[in-house]
């Protein structure tokens, strides 16, 4: 599989023209993470068990890459959550795992952030996912998809009404957003 992905990288034209500077070695986990993202926005189970291969992948050449372990956080979460994971208990401790170890690399980028707040959220840690989800917020404040998160924990905090505020904050930004 990981040959067919670099074949794809040196030969397709949809790989990101910018990255063809770089090695090899600093591309590929570059170009994994991007398709990982391609595959984790179509909300289907086999886009998130292929979102997850390639974040692995990624992660196992370059295992410092904080947006690839907060994407992997939140890709963990995401079986979880469906009920799609063959270890819900692992899966989700490994999501949390990564969602702290992305935090730890760079506490500046609004994804480990979000990965945080939602790993957080479903500890049921509400203040330090609501901590996080702030943090986020400030570094990127037109993240609809960190507002949408956000509305969970105003949700799961009992407060309904912020919820419905934040969310439209999040469609007003995107209104044809996948939340």
């Amino acid at each position: 599989y990981i040959h067919s992905i670099v074949f794809d990288f040196f030969f397709n034209a949809q790989a990101p023209t910018e990255i063809y500077t770089l090695s090899l070695h600093d591309a590929l986990p570059i170009y994994l993470y991007l398709r990982a993202r391609e595959h984790f926005f179509n909300w289907s189970l086999e886009d998130n068990r292929q979102a997850r291969d390639l974040l692995e992948s990624a992660i196992q050449i370059e295992p410092d890459y904080a947006a690839a372990l907060a994407l992997h956080s939140e890709v963990l979460l995401r079986m979880w959550l469906n009920g799609w994971s063959d270890r819900p208990e692992e899966d989700l401790a490994e999501s949390f795992a990564a969602a702290k170890r992305a935090d730890e690399i760079d506490d500046q980028d609004s994804r480990t952030q979000t990965a945080l707040g939602m790993a957080y959220l479903f500890q049921h840690r509400l203040e330090k996912a609501k901590h996080h989800f702030e943090s986020a917020l400030k570094l990127n404040p037109n993240d609809t998809r960190v507002l949408v998160y956000y509305s969970r924990q105003a949700v799961f905090d009992g407060d309904t009404n912020q919820a419905v505020e934040i969310c439209h904050q999040a469609v007003t930004l995107n209104p044809y957003g996948k939340y």
